[in-house]
C-alpha cells in the first residue's frame, strides 16, 4: 500500500502463507487500493511472468521495476533470501530493477551465556547438554546480565543482494577473535546490518536500540576455555541457507581448550552428524529442484500411509509427512 500511494501504476504482493493473503487482501480492500494492489498466494521462487505450456496465464503480466522484500530470520539468510533474490532477478525483474534491501553484513562475538537459576531453583546441570549445530533467536539486549562478551565483535560476511549469482555459491570464512578476558566461550552470537538503500540502514545489533526488529542469532557450541589476550581461531560458513560457526581445528587442539561441556554419546554424535547431512541435502533439492520436491513429496506420502513396510514408528512417520508437505 505504501508503494500503491507513492505512485506506483501497480503492486504485486507475493505470500507463501494463505492465511496472511487473506489478510493482506482485506487490509488491501479496505484502504481502498484494490484496484492497485494484487495479491498471489505463490511461492516467489516458483513464479515466473511466462505463459505455461498448458496455457496457464503467467503469474505477473510484466517483469517488476522494484522488490521490496522480506524474507530475512534471525541468521540474515535462514529463510532462503539469498535464493529468493537470485530467482527474482532471473525471472521477474527488469535488468535496472531496484532491490529493497541491497545488502547486508554479518558480525559475530563468542560469548558466555550458561543458565543458573529458575524460579529459586538450581539448573546449572542444564549446561551440561547446551549444545546445538544450528541457531536460535534470542533478544540479548533484553537480558544483558545473563550473557558476555568474550571479544569485540568482527564482520563475518557481507551481501550484495545485486550479485545474487556469487551470493548462491557456499563460503567459509577464517577469522580470529582477540579474547578480552578469561572465561568460558559457551555460544557464538551473530547478527546483521541490513542497508535498505544509500542512506538507510536497520541494525539487530545487541548493543544499540534495535527497536522491534529482528532477535540476534545464538548459536550453543561445545564449551571453549579460553583466556585474555589469547586469539580464538573460527571458521565461518554458510550453505546459502544459514550461517554457521566453529573452532578452526587446523590452528588449535580442541581438546585442550574444552571445558567438558556438554556430554555426548559418541555413537549417537555419529548418527546424529549422518541425520544432519542427509537433512542438508534434502532441503537443498527440495529447494533447487522442483523435480526432486515431487519425488521426496511422494517418498514422505508412501512413508505416511505405510509406515510399517519402511520400519518407520507410525508417529514419526505421519510428523514426516505433514513436514515435507506442508
Amino acid at each position: 500500500m505504501l508503494a500503491a500511494r507513492a505512485g506506483a501504476d501497480a503492486v504485486v504482493a507475493v505470500e507463501v502463507s494463505q492465511h496472511m493473503c487473506d489478510v493482506g487482501e482485506e487490509c488491501v480492500v479496505m484502504n481502498g487500493f484494490a484496484h492497485k494492489v494484487l495479491f498471489l498466494n505463490r511461492d516467489a521462487r516458483r513464479m515466473d511472468v511466462s505463459r505455461k505450456p498448458d496455457g496457464t496465464p503467467p503469474d505477473m503480466e510484466d517483469k517488476a521495476d522494484i522488490m521490496v522484500y522480506e524474507v530475512f530470520d534471525s541468521g540474515l539468510i535462514g529463510e532462503g533470501a539469498l535464493h529468493l533474490v537470485a530467482a527474482a532477478r532471473a525471472r521477474l525483474l527488469k535488468p535496472n530493477a531496484s532491490i529493497i534491501p541491497c545488502a547486508a553484513r554479518v558480525y559475530c562475538a563468542p560469548i558466555s551465556i550458561r543458565v543458573a537459576s529458575a524460579a529459586g531453583f538450581d539448573f546449572g546441570q542444564l549446561n551440561r547438554y547446551s549444545w546445538r549445530p544450528d541457531y536460535v533467536g534470542v533478544e540479548l539486549e533484553s537480558i544483558p546480565g545473563d550473557w558476555e562478551a568474550l571479544a569485540d565483535p568482527v564482520e563475518v560476511f557481507s551481501f550484495d543482494f545485486y550479485e545474487h549469482e556469487a551470493n548462491m555459491a557456499p563460503a567459509e570464512k577464517r577469522i580470529e577473535f582477540a579474547i578480552k578476558k578469561d572465561g568460558v566461550v559457551s555460544a557464538f552470537a551473530f547478527w546483521f546490518d541490513l542497508q535498505l538503500d544509500e542512506e538507510e540502514w536497520l541494525s539487530t545489533s545487541p548493543y544499540g536500540q534495535k527497536g522491534r526488529t529482528w532477535q540476534q542469532a545464538v548459536q550453543r557450541v561445545e564449551e571453549i576455555c579460553v583466556q585474555a589476550g589469547s586469539g580464538l581461531p573460527v571458521v565461518a560458513r554458510h550453505d546459502t541457507y544459514g550461517i554457521s560457526f566453529d573452532l578452526d581445528d587446523s590452528m588449535v587442539d580442541r581438546g585442550d581448550l574444552s571445558s567438558g561441556v556438554p556430554l555426548w554419546d559418541p555413537v549417537w554424535k555419529v548418527s546424529y552428524d549422518r541425520a544432519t547431512e542427509a537433512n542438508a541435502e534434502i532441503a537443498r533439492s527440495c529447494a533447487q529442484d522442483p523435480s526432486e520436491y515431487r519425488k521426496i513429496a511422494s517418498a514422505a506420502v508412501r512413508i505416511g500411509t505405510r509406515p510399517g513396510d519402511y520400519g518407520v514408528p507410525a508417529e514419526e512417520a505421519s510428523k514426516f509427512c505433514v513436514r515435507m508437505m506442508s
